[in-house]
């Protein structure tokens, strides 16, 4: 007997979604109990003050970091807009765990694999310590991964469409290494896909 779920071709797409938003909810669970309650010292505390202030931080600025932070601090029904802004950082990297899980499964990974992949990230110290506190990464995190997935999927279109998924797929990339110039290293191993 196997000990991984193998799920039917129908219900697969279904499937896999309700298995990344459960991890993607669970993560986001975690974060939300263990968020940093206001203000955190270093680049977070700056971060946080320009995202409540649509200000600029230091050089690169991160611009759309700074402005969709920002836009979720206003809405957020919190009084210390500190504690929004890292609750964003939580929110950023519970989609990313959730991401991650559906790209697994997409590469061909199965459930078990998929959840064991997410929860490594969703866990990881690193990776923890700043979904908790107003930080770029767990953003970038997203990006990059929205950004495979649109790769992958333009990679897996039949040429029809193409021209449609490739410009997605280069909207996303290109938001992602905008993010963060330092991506660009990265950037052939998303094309690899």
């Amino acid at each position: 007997m196997e000990p991984d779920v193998e799920l039917p071709p129908r219900a697969a797409p279904r499937a896999r979604a309700l298995h990344a938003a459960a991890a993607g909810g669970l993560a986001f669970a975690l974060y939300a109990r263990t968020v940093c309650p206001t203000i955190f010292g270093g680049d977070s505390a700056e971060l946080a003050a320009a995202a409540a202030t649509f200000g600029v931080p230091h050089p690169p600025g991160y611009p759309l970091y700074t402005l969709v932070t920002g836009l979720l601090v206003r809405v957020a029904p919190l009084d210390d807009a500190a504690r929004a802004a890292n609750l964003a950082s939580g929110a950023y990297a519970a989609l990313a765990v959730g991401l991650a899980h559906a790209l697994l499964t997409r590469l061909g990974c199965r459930v078990l694999a998929a959840w064991l992949g997410a929860v490594a990230l969703a866990l990881g110290a690193t990776f923890w310590s700043q979904a908790v506190v107003a930080e770029v990464y767990t953003f970038d995190a997203l990006l990059f991964f929205g950004a495979a997935h649109a790769a992958l999927t333009a990679a897996r279109t039949p040429a029809r469409g193409g021209l449609r998924t490739w410009t997605a797929a280069g909207l996303a990339a290109g938001l992602w290494v905008g993010h963060r110039t330092i991506d660009l290293a990265l950037l052939p191993g998303l094309l690899g896909i």
